[in-house]
C-alpha cells in the first residue's frame, strides 16, 4: 500500500510532481511566501523545489506530504519531514494555505508526523526551522510539544530552531 497518514480530517500522501501548481498557488500569497523564502519561490522555482521533495522521499522514505482537506479534497498545503544534512537533523515542517491557516490543520498533521517519527526514525528528537517572524508556526510548534533549542542561521534567513523529543506526548 502507498505511504499515507490519516487524520480526522485530513489525509497526508507524498507530495509529487502533480501538486506543483497548487504548492504554487499557496506560495502565491505573500502573507505566506513572506516567511519561507518570498521572492524566491516563483512557479518554477516552486516546481523544482517538489521535485527535490521527490527526491527526499525516495532516497529517506519520508518527506514533505500534501495535505488534502477530506471534506471537499482540496489541497491545503505540504506538512512533514526534511532531513537538515548538515545539522544532523530531522525538521517537522508545516505551510497550509491562507484560506485554511487558523483551523487547525497544521497541528493535526504535525501530530500524526510525530507519531510516525516515534515509530520509525532512530532520531531523538525533531526540529523545527521557523523565521523568528512567524508567530503563528512558533504557536504550532509550541502546540506540538517543542521548546525553543537555538537561533541559527539558513542560506536564505536566520531562524529560530525549536526541538522535540520523540516518544514524548
Amino acid at each position: 500500500m502507498p505511504f499515507q497518514l490519516e487524520t480526522s480530517r485530513l489525509r497526508l500522501v507524498p507530495l509529487s510532481a502533480v501538486n506543483g501548481p497548487d504548492l504554487a498557488a499557496v506560495y502565491s500569497d505573500p502573507d505566506v511566501a513572506r516567511h519561507i523564502g518570498a521572492e524566491r519561490l516563483t512557479f518554477d522555482e516552486t516546481v523544482a523545489q517538489v521535485g527535490r521533495f521527490v527526491e527526499v522521499w525516495q532516497k529517506w522514505g519520508y518527506g514533505q506530504a500534501a495535505v488534502i482537506e477530506k471534506a471537499t479534497n482540496a489541497f491545503i498545503g505540504r506538512v512533514g519531514l526534511h532531513p537538515w544534512t548538515d545539522w544532523n537533523e530531522v525538521e517537522l515542517g508545516w505551510v497550509i494555505a491562507r484560506s485554511h491557516q487558523r483551523k487547525g490543520f497544521a497541528t493535526e498533521a504535525g501530530r500524526v508526523w510525530i507519531d510516525w517519527a516515534s515509530e520509525h526514525l532512530p532520531d531523538d528528537y525533531l526540529i523545527s526551522v521557523i523565521h523568528p517572524d512567524n508567530t503563528a508556526s512558533i504557536s504550532t510548534a509550541i502546540k506540538l510539544g517543542f521548546d525553543f533549542a537555538r537561533d541559527d542561521e539558513t542560506p536564505w534567513n536566520p531562524v529560530v530552531v525549536y526541538r522535540r523529543r520523540l516518544g514524548a506526548h
